[in-house]
């Protein structure tokens, strides 16, 4: 008999495997796993659909060679809700001054999770009601400037 994951645990996962893909079929259907079909997305206080979420992530993710994701806290906040933070760090596959691009995208959340299926399992969990706000940094980039030369 196997044991429920619990929610937090089950959100983390179906998270990482969307920034674990190594490609963009395995990230939307890892996009899949995680989010129902009719989810409500309110991201930064507007109000999206899953497809402009799922753009969102494709684009977020599309140039890059490396994605660390960072979980800063998640809990368990209702039987059927998770919420928390967590930080992404995307490396470009483009240089500046022979050193990679990096974005840091730190993500609060709050997600509803129910069950979509029949019978109830693990598998048939999605998130049916996510709430996040977005705050994204690029790293600066420092050109050294150019000596002035004396005439």
């Amino acid at each position: 008999m196997s044991t429920a994951q619990s929610l937090p645990a089950w959100f983390q996962s179906r998270v990482a495997a969307v920034y674990d893909a190594p490609d963009e079929s395995s990230r939307s259907a890892a996009l899949d796993a995680l989010l129902g079909p009719e989810v409500n997305v309110l991201h930064n206080g507007e109000k999206k659909d899953v497809a402009d979420k799922r753009h969102r992530v494709m684009a977020q993710t599309a140039a890059s060679s490396k994605i660390d994701l960072q979980w800063e806290k998640v809990e368990e906040s209702a039987p059927d809700e998770v919420k928390g933070s967590y930080v992404l760090t995307i490396a470009s596959k483009f240089r500046v001054r022979a050193a990679p691009m990096q974005r840091h995208v730190t993500v609060n959340f709050t997600a509803k999770i129910a069950n979509s299926g029949d019978p109830p399992s693990d598998d048939n969990r999605r998130v049916v009601d996510l709430q996040e706000q977005e705050e994204i940094k690029q790293d600066p980039i420092h050109l050294q400037s150019i000596p002035k030369q004396d005439e």
